[in-house]
């Protein structure tokens, strides 16, 4: 079978030898065994049941070399069948370059069945993760460490697909639980922004406060997801639902919820102040800076981007600096 393989124009077979007694690793146990085994100078990324269309190659080739070195470069996509996760297709198409790394706290700006990245660029990540959400862990991982991010289409207006993204409603991605991917992206957020670069300079301070725009299920969330001490610092929700605005939001919790050694360490006092704090909703007009987003864009008929835009307009924000898109 090898040498009938090798015997085809341009082929190069390679066998690889399982070890017994060592269990799964899972699909990026799989994909990090892939890079291995191979030794070009890029990689390339594609799900077995997707369909790279021809252009594909040579138009992430001709990008990849044209980019900064830790490029990690996705490509424009259609579904089949068409139709699926329509919003979550149209929001991704649609994203500028600029807004690739501007939204990465949402989810993949680039998805990754498209990436097309340089061996180093792989490694300087570290590869995929062994647990679920390894290609968020990747993508967060990168853009943590400087990389930059591009995506790359086809046509007289770049616009056109250069991968067919086959949706299955049982797939791993589709399986994979939302805490999961929640804590992956809060925890890639802590780091660039409450505790990173990303928040130096704004003000006033991520330190000294901050608003989370939905007093729902996803602001609440992401709040309940940050260390304790950054919790705290949670100073108001605010919301466009009239029956919420006034009220406040219960953010009470066990110190066992939260394996964190300074709350651990604390005074009793401080312990009883923590497991019975309520924050208070206030309308989006009466928001201050800085503000997490947890708010689906796409969903509302535009309402929603037009009331960030108003508030960013009134107060002078920036996006990337004075507030950040987290759903």
């Amino acid at each position: 079978w090898a040498a009938s393989m090798e015997g085809r124009a341009g082929w190069s077979c390679k066998i690889k030898r399982t070890e017994p007694g060592r269990g799964p690793l899972g699909c990026g146990g799989a994909k990090n065994a892939a890079v291995r085994a191979s030794s070009g100078r890029f990689i390339m990324l594609q799900d077995a049941d997707d369909v790279s269309h021809p252009q594909r190659l040579q138009s992430q080739l001709e990008a990849a070399l044209q980019a900064p070195t830790h490029t990690l470069l996705g490509a424009n996509f259609e579904r089949h069948p068409p139709g699926a996760t329509r919003h979550y297709t149209a929001w991704a198409n649609s994203l500028t370059q600029e807004a690739l790394m501007l939204q990465r706290f949402r989810e993949c700006t680039v998805i990754a069945p498209t990436w097309f990245m340089s061996r180093e660029t792989f490694e300087r990540s570290g590869g995929f993760g062994l647990t679920l959400g390894d290609d968020l862990q990747l993508f967060q991982r990168h853009c943590s460490a400087g990389g930059t991010l591009r995506r790359v289409g086809c046509g007289s207006d770049g616009r056109a697909p250069l991968l067919t993204y086959r949706h299955h409603p049982e797939s791993l991605s589709a399986a994979t639980p939302r805490s999961v991917l929640l804590r992956i992206r809060a925890s890639a957020f802590l780091e660039a922004v409450l505790e990173g670069e990303l928040g130096r300079g704004v003000e006033p301070p991520w330190e000294e406060g901050f608003t989370v725009w939905n007093a729902g299920r996803d602001g609440k969330q992401f709040v309940k997801s940050l260390p304790w001490r950054w919790q705290t610092r949670c100073r108001a929700f605010c919301d466009v639902d009239t029956r919420k605005i006034g009220t406040s939001v219960d953010l009470s919790f066990s110190p066992s919820d939260n394996n964190d050694d300074e709350i651990r360490g604390s005074s009793p006092e401080e312990r009883d102040k923590i497991r019975h704090r309520r924050v208070p909703v206030v309308h989006w007009r009466d928001a201050r800076p800085p503000l997490v987003l947890c708010v689906a864009m796409g969903r509302t008929d535009g309402v929603f981007e037009a009331n960030v835009e108003e508030l960013a307009t009134k107060l002078g924000l920036r996006e990337g600096f004075h507030y950040w898109h987290f759903n």
